[in-house]
This record gives C-alpha cells, sequence and structure tokens, in this order.
C-alpha cells in the first residue's frame, strides 16, 4: 500500500499542538521517580538546583542561592511524613520541620505553604505536578524546530481560577487571579522532541519580556534511587524547630 502522506505533511502532523501536550501527558504519568537540575535567575539572584523526586509521594531540592558574592546552601526534604528545610550559613545551620498531616491533603502533598522559592517548581508542587499545572492553565500554540518544539501560551483565566481555588493562601482567589494574571499572563515553554523533557519556562506579562525563567537539564526518569536519598538526618549539636503550628494559625 502506498501511503498518502508526504514527510513534510508528517512533520506537520507531529507538530500539532494537542499531540504534542498528549506526549507529554503521558511521558510524565509514567514516571515511577525523577532526578534533574534546574537554574534561576531573578532579581540578580541566582538560584542552582538539583532536584529528585517520587511523585506525590517523595521530594528532594538541594538548593544554592548566589547573591552580591556570596552563596547559602539549603534544602527541603519530604520523607513522606515530614518536611525538613536546612538552611547552612558560614557559621550556623538552622533546620525546621513541618509535620505533614497537619497540613497537606492527598491532593497536593507538599503544599505546606512553607516552600523553597528559586527551584523552577511552582509552590507546593514536584516536579511532574508543575507541569501538569503549568499545561493546563495556559492556552497554547506549538512551533517545531529540529529537535525541538516550543509552546507559547496565553494564561487560561476559567482554568486558572480552578486552580487557585485548590492551593493554600490567605488571599482571596479573585485577588490571586487578578495578580497572576496581570504579571504571568503568558507562558513560553521549551522541550526536546525526542524525549519530551522540559528545557526552560519563562512566565511574564502579556505581549511583554518574559520576567521568569527556570530552565532543566539532564533529566532521568525511573532509575534506581537509594531509599536513603530522602531520608533527613539532624546535624549534631543543631536544634530543630518545628514550625507546624505556626503554619497551621496563620492559614487559619
Amino acid at each position: 500500500m502506498v501511503s498518502c502522506f508526504s514527510m513534510e505533511s508528517l512533520a506537520v502532523q507531529a507538530c500539532r499542538t494537542e499531540l504534542l501536550i498528549k506526549e507529554i501527558s503521558e511521558s510524565l504519568e509514567v514516571m515511577s521517580n525523577y532526578q534533574l537540575s534546574s537554574s534561576v535567575s531573578l532579581g540578580g539572584v541566582v538560584v542552582v538546583s538539583e532536584i529528585s523526586g517520587v511523585p506525590s509521594e517523595l521530594l528532594r531540592v538541594d538548593m544554592t542561592i548566589s547573591q552580591g558574592g556570596g552563596s547559602t546552601n539549603m534544602k527541603a526534604i519530604f520523607d513522606g511524613t515530614h518536611q525538613w528545610v536546612e538552611t547552612r550559613y558560614p557559621s550556623s545551620v538552622d533546620v525546621l520541620k513541618i509535620n505533614l498531616s497537619a497540613l497537606v491533603n492527598p491532593g497536593r502533598p507538599f503544599d505546606t505553604s512553607y516552600y523553597l522559592m528559586g527551584s523552577g517548581l511552582l509552590n507546593g508542587e514536584d516536579y511532574p505536578a508543575s507541569l501538569f499545572t503549568l499545561l493546563s492553565i495556559y492556552d497554547f500554540k506549538a512551533i517545531c524546530e529540529k529537535g525541538a518544539f516550543t509552546l507559547f501560551g496565553k494564561l487560561n483565566v476559567e482554568e486558572f481560577t480552578k486552580y487557585a481555588m485548590t492551593t493554600r493562601s490567605k488571599m482571596s482567589v479573585d485577588s490571586r487571579v487578578s495578580q497572576y494574571s496581570e504579571k504571568f499572563g503568558q507562558l513560553v515553554m521549551k522541550f526536546d522532541l525526542e524525549s519530551m523533557a522540559l528545557r526552560e519556562y519563562g512566565l511574564g506579562p502579556l505581549g511583554k519580556p518574559i520576567i521568569f525563567l527556570a530552565q532543566f537539564k539532564n533529566l532521568r526518569v525511573n532509575k534506581k534511587i537509594s531509599p536513603d536519598h530522602f531520608f533527613y538526618r539532624v546535624p549534631d549539636n543543631v536544634k530543630v524547630v518545628d514550625i507546624t503550628e505556626e503554619l497551621v494559625t496563620r492559614l487559619k
């Protein structure tokens, strides 16, 4: 049988927006675990992170924050029971602990309202959840090039409003929708065509330059990760501060 498709028509078909989003979503759904690196630069601050996780169960973010010639090392570990946040200064170490059962629900297992900004992940979400959210709250058009494709998105206010109703905040949903729409009305996402891995994404006001850019590399999925990787051991002679009650009170 002779195919009725030319190579050119196949290439155009392969760049259909809805098919690309479907393939990205399918690649996320089969992740049993993941590891990747991210880099975010904003207002003179550069944050480099090593991120790893088991979707909806475990998450670890090791961050180096560089600013003004100095740097701070932080890590956030969600071990399934607690969130641990360690901050290392030149002469001291601070450790915070949060009881997850007092704050999160199964739909948002990392949403304690105490999240490390600068990783490139959305607040309270791991890597696959962040991508699922971004893909669901913007309306996209795709442009393909050799080995890669870009999704250009305009915020869908109705879908973002539904999403905002599921997240923790003392601000009203209307206020969050208004602020987010004004600040991040457009989204640009660049992906590797073969692996469907996210290379970078940028956010900014609609019709204006991007003001936030997160870049990703070295994505590894479904590789063996030691269980100890998500176990946090408190450094010797460091007092742990449990801030669970403070967060619960703050969100009332």
